[in-house]
């Protein structure tokens, strides 16, 4: 289900937030400060930061290559035919990843690619879903 709201913060734990934006960023910092983030520097002694930041990698890859083959003359690519569902839905699992190994350390969303027509929506929260 799509929303156009975000969900509001009600305590002090980080807000992580999945989302595809140019130049290999696919992790945000919603509050404290905010920016992109970086798990295997955030938590270096946690061995499912890396792997995650790998496949979060791979994840980001998946649109930039599909944009970089689908450039026009104009100023974006053209998307018509990328496949939003099954690119969100893989977000989405990272997304539900990330909140399993943080457990209650953080809030944790999904929100879709700043390319996409409902660009900047979050798709998944975990504060409206356990996982």
């Amino acid at each position: 289900m799509l929303r156009s709201d975000m969900v509001e913060i009600l305590d002090d734990r980080p807000c992580l937030k999945v989302q595809w934006d140019w130049g290999d960023a696919y992790l945000w910092l919603k509050n404290h400060g905010g920016g992109s983030v970086c798990l295997e520097h955030e938590y270096p002694n946690a061995k499912w930061a890396k792997k995650l930041d790998k496949d979060l990698l791979h994840w980001w890859d998946i649109l930039a290559a599909y944009e970089h083959e689908h450039q026009t003359n104009g100023e974006f690519a053209d998307l018509t035919n990328f496949d939003w569902q099954a690119f969100n839905a893989k977000g989405i699992a990272l997304a539900k990843r990330l909140k399993q190994n943080l457990g209650d350390e953080a809030h944790v969303e999904y929100a879709s690619s700043v390319l996409a027509n409902w660009a900047h929506k979050t798709l998944w929260s975990s504060e409206e879903e356990t996982v």
